[in-house]
């Protein structure tokens, strides 16, 4: 049985589509014109709606940012290792993209929440300060080879 684009619900007389199937339909004589006009012929008292998708999207999440949160969690070295490994590997299999976004949504639950709790500022606060204490370590013993 083949998959229909259409789903029609009896309780709310509705005929559900995506937009970009009506898009279709609304060329005459497309497969998907005739498909809506059957729908809507044998349910004339029913409304034509959109689908609507509850997948949650991130806007500008790239693997530039997903590199950069990824340094200002603990054991970011590691951690590090494991992205570019993920990213090499979906990369490979022709979804660089979605594979380490999946890994890193996966391994990151907390980025899904549109707030930053305290511990989490507390991590990236602590790792800064050891950051620049490392910085300024490797001038002092650079100033001393010289």
């Amino acid at each position: 049985m083949k998959k229909s684009n259409i789903k029609v619900n009896v309780m709310e007389q509705t005929i559900s589509v995506s937009k970009a199937f009506y898009t279709k339909a609304s060329h005459f004589g497309t497969p998907e014109y005739e498909q809506l006009t059957r729908a809507k012929n044998e349910n004339p008292s029913f409304t034509v709606v959109f689908k609507t998708s509850d997948k949650k999207t991130y806007n500008g999440l790239t693997l530039a940012r997903m590199m950069e949160y990824i340094q200002t969690q603990e054991n970011s070295e590691e951690r590090m290792i494991e992205f570019e490994a993920v990213k090499t590997t979906a990369k490979a299999k022709g979804a660089q993209y979605p594979l380490t976004k999946k890994w890193f949504l996966n391994t990151y639950p907390e980025y899904k929440e549109s707030t930053i709790n305290p511990s989490e500022k507390a991590k990236a606060d602590a790792r800064a300060m050891s950051q620049q204490k490392n910085q300024e370590i490797l001038k002092l013993f650079e100033g001393m080879a010289s």
